[in-house]
């Protein structure tokens, strides 16, 4: 499995990206999160790409975020799994299951809404 960054709020994902000071990074293998870092995420926006970049992280976890922070880090080949609230310990066993699509996850107010929209996109090409 792919390196993967969850901001967070204490023991929460936080609830903006923008407004978020620390990101967990993780290493997985197969089902296990084989290993755990807490990092001071910068302020400053390209900054923030490029931690994200020097520690691998193929995939990003985070509450709401801009158009503009999305395009920029899909832009960077991270997959963005935007629009995601709760505990970080579920949300991490939800993710190595596969099943971080539950609505169980999704926002308030968002019900998923923004990750079905990208999905019924992709499903409707070729």
């Amino acid at each position: 499995m792919p390196t993967v960054a969850l901001t967070v709020w204490g023991s929460r994902v936080s609830p903006v990206f923008e407004s978020a000071a620390w990101i967990r990074v993780l290493q997985t293998a197969g089902t296990r999160v084989v290993r755990q870092t807490e990092l001071y995420l910068p302020p400053e926006p390209m900054s923030r790409i490029a931690m994200l970049r020097e520690h691998d992280v193929r995939v990003l976890i985070c509450g709401a975020i801009s158009g503009l922070q999305a395009s920029i880090i899909r832009a960077a080949e991270i997959e963005l799994i935007p629009f995601v609230a709760g505990d970080v310990e579920e949300i991490l066993v939800a993710y190595v299951q596969g099943k971080l699509g539950s609505e169980r996850f999704a926002m308030p107010g968002c019900s998923g809404r923004h990750r079905r929209r990208r999905r019924r996109g992709r499903g409707n090409k070729g």
